[in-house]
């Protein structure tokens, strides 16, 4: 074989080569778009229509749908943790568990808005009143069953899952707060006709068991179904046990032969 006869073979053999890998970065490219949608089945992604103010920040939120939609359903809203921020409520504990086929047999609609986290609106409640907006647009435009609403948050969600409840009296069903401290004094009238249940861990600092548990108390001691349960297992690894357990999602979904309470809220 001459000289030319070689090169001409080297530059078949690298086009070749070039060729395969182009191949097999494309098949790659498919294959992650194929796993990205099917990890967010059922999920659709939207903006607060209001645009953004100082009490009133832009915000995305996702809906899941379940695969039998129809009006009438639950509506569960979840509130993320820190963990949360920046565009990640969707890799949070019950979405994330959710999205991994871990949660199955979902038979509600799921809320999770997705706070902006830049540095005036990293908390619930500095945008507590454009969350509400969202839930209310939620409730009409899914017609949900407006006597199985709940409500769950962790960590940061739990102390804004308060904070929510607390502005809309009457409207949930069912509130569960995985350790998230109680930051204000709530009248305990505000919770009447809704079952809560609380759970902290030992090892939690930031979120105050002991306000929890005295919270609790009081609400109880007023007549509100509440339950408290400290846990000595992580922070995390309370949300992450409660959110997988089938009984808790029967709860949350307020499946109507499972300690079924409706709330005092009634259809507008």
């Amino acid at each position: 074989m001459n000289r030319a006869e070689g090169k001409a073979g080297a530059c078949v053999c690298l086009r070749s080569k070039i060729l395969f890998s182009c191949i097999l970065i494309l098949l790659l490219l498919l294959l992650t778009a194929s796993a990205s949608a099917s990890t967010l089945k059922n999920w659709k992604q939207y903006e607060q229509p209001e645009g953004e103010t100082k009490t009133s920040p832009f915000m995305w939120y996702w809906v899941y749908e379940p695969d039998d939609m129809r009006p009438g359903l639950p509506l569960v809203i979840y509130l993320h943790s820190s963990n949360g921020l920046k565009k990640a409520a969707m890799r949070d504990m019950l979405p994330w568990l959710i999205n991994e086929n871990v949660v199955k047999g979902i038979e509600a609609i799921i809320l999770v808005p997705q706070l902006p986290g830049d540095y005036r609106h990293d908390t619930w409640a500095e945008t507590i009143d454009s969350v509400n907006a969202v839930v209310e647009k939620v409730m009409d435009e899914y017609e949900v069953d407006r006597s199985r609403i709940s409500l769950t948050g962790f960590s940061l969600g739990g102390i804004g899952m308060w904070q929510l409840a607390a502005m809309a009296p009457g409207r949930y069903s069912r509130l569960m707060c995985i350790c998230g401290k109680v930051e204000e004094d709530y009248d305990p009238a505000l919770f009447e006709g809704c079952e809560i249940k609380v759970y902290s861990s030992t090892h939690d600092k930031k979120g105050n068991p002991a306000s929890s548990e005295a919270f609790v108390n009081k609400l109880v001691k007023a007549g509100v179904s509440a339950s408290y349960e400290l846990s000595k297992e992580g922070h995390k690894d309370v949300a992450d046990r409660l959110y997988r357990e089938t009984d808790v999602h029967e709860w949350l979904w307020i499946i109507p032969d499972v300690h079924y309470s409706p709330a005092a809220e009634t259809a507008k």
